[in-house]
């Protein structure tokens, strides 16, 4: 059995059946299945026994709890356990009932079948090991057109013994069976003393439309850094990873502990939209792409560090759900990524900028005798003094739009024509104003310029790499990361 290929989700029902407590209803639990559907959500399939007329009177009680419309915190949880694993507990959070049917009516006894999905499945088995390694299972891991660093290779020895037992004499024939194979798609980093190693893989019961994968940890690092990880590699590979849950194992392939989870998906998107890799991962002097494993240790390894300081979580949600916004608002969503990344440098590097167009002293001369008139006029009410005062107060704040082009000059980077035309056009998406001339081609392309844009501010702000990819012009150019657009 390979572990990075079995998530091991339809075996559950084999060891996990007595059941514990289940705060959705009190009716004995008969059987049940676990799967995960297109959109990677786990589903469950729950049978009770219960008495006709007390499932009827359960039914109509749920129904007035969480009337149609109502919105609440599903924190519902079902837990089993298993003997035959020393008690070892799974824990169903989550569950929501999408439908139901009543069968086998009999003497008012009858079957409850409900259809529910899971957001999330927790496995703790009662093993006094420690974990050697603790594997993800993700979706959405492509690093194409790449051929991966590093690989791996698997080795299996089946035996196989015949003994013929007579009086008093035993004839024994062995056989050993190696039977191997390798995969050259995975690559090894080091990321806080931590060995990671990531990749594509098959996971049994998902298919190959998902783009599966995993990343292995020697030794179990917290879960915020995972998260960090994860983030990285995205980014690395122009794709929002999934996560689908994790595993840790003893170095004798012992399941310790587990989790299996529903991703948010946003309905398909994110596994529908590709995006390029942004930069180089191969060598600079390389004419082909072979990922070099140290140019990727370096990107992760600088995506990591800088990750609390520039608030990178955030960040990154705000970049991939404007990776997926539909076209008219796309560039209001990657102006919001540039805006926010602009906050968090400025917080970070004060004092580079100005956030007063005029100093003190000299503004001091202009605002006051302003004020002086405004509040000495008999013909004015005070709310209206207190409005114009405001006013006043504010013109000396630097506008976004000079805000901005500081921030590009002090980080090194040059706009040309076609990056400033298309970052303007984040206000007509935000203001819904008509695309001019339905000029809906020129939209979209404008749209891929402030994707590049945003990669090549975080590229530069966060180290990552000398250049980028321009996949806005024609056969996707590799350009200086100081360097703009030209068709």
């Amino acid at each position: 059995m390979n572990p990075i290929e079995s998530e091991d989700l339809d075996t559950l029902k084999n060891y996990y059946r007595e059941l514990t407590s289940n705060s959705l209803n009190d009716f004995e639990l008969s059987e049940y299945n676990l799967s995960r559907n297109d959109k990677l959500e786990i589903v469950a399939n729950f049978n009770y026994l219960g008495n006709a007329k007390e499932i009827f009177e359960h039914k109509k009680h749920r129904d007035k709890i969480y009337p149609i419309g109502t919105v609440w915190i599903n924190d519902s949880k079902i837990i089993l356990k298993s003997p035959l694993l020393n008690n070892s507990v799974a824990t169903f959070s989550g569950v929501n009932c999408l439908k139901y049917n009543l069968s086998n009516i009999k003497m008012q006894e009858c079957t409850l079948e409900e259809n529910c999905s899971i957001e999330s499945i927790t496995i703790e088995n009662n093993i006094p090991e420690d974990a050697y390694v603790l594997i993800e299972w993700i979706c959405n891991m492509n690093l194409s057109p790449y051929h991966w660093p590093n690989g791996t290779s698997v080795e299996e020895v089946r035996s196989n013994s015949i003994t013929y037992r007579g009086n008093g004499h035993a004839l024994t024939l062995k056989s050993n069976q190696n039977f191997g194979g390798g995969s050259n798609k995975c690559c090894h980093i080091k990321v806080q003393n931590y060995n990671i190693y990531f990749g594509e893989s098959k996971i049994d019961g998902l298919d190959v439309k998902h783009q599966t994968g995993f990343i292995m940890y020697e030794g179990v690092p917290p879960e915020e850094m995972r998260d960090k990880i994860r983030d990285a590699i995205s980014f690395l590979t122009g794709n929002n990873l999934l996560y689908l849950g994790y595993k840790e194992i003893s170095s004798n392939m012992q399941t310790l502990r587990a989790e299996h989870k529903s991703p948010n998906t946003m309905g398909g998107l994110f596994r529908k939209y590709q995006q390029p890799i942004p930069f180089r991962l191969m060598e600079p002097d390389s004419k082909y792409y072979f990922a070099n494993s140290n140019t990727i240790n370096n990107i992760v390894n600088n995506f990591v560090d800088n990750y609390d300081k520039y608030d990178l979580k955030h960040i990154s949600w705000l970049y991939w759900h404007a990776a997926i916004a539909p076209a008219h608002l796309r560039a209001v969503c990657f102006g919001a990524v540039l805006e926010y990344t602009q906050k968090k440098y400025i917080e970070v590097n004060p004092v580079l900028f100005k956030s007063k167009l005029l100093d003190k002293k000299t503004w001091k001369k202009i605002s006051n005798p302003l004020l002086n008139v405004i509040n000495s006029a008999e013909d004015i009410s005070e709310e209206e003094k207190s409005v114009l005062n405001n006013k006043i107060g504010s013109l000396n704040i630097t506008p976004q739009s000079i805000l901005t082009k500081r921030f590009f000059s002090s980080i090194g980077l040059n706009l040309g024509d076609k990056e400033e035309s298309a970052y303007s056009r984040r206000n007509d998406a935000a203001h819904g104003n008509r695309t001019p001339n339905d000029d809906y081609i020129g939209l979209i392309r404008e749209s891929k310029i402030l994707h590049i844009l945003c990669n090549r501010v975080l590229i530069k702000i966060l180290m990552l790499s000398d250049g980028y990819i321009d996949f806005y012009s024609i056969n996707h150019p590799f350009r200086e990361i100081s360097d703009y657009i030209e068709d």
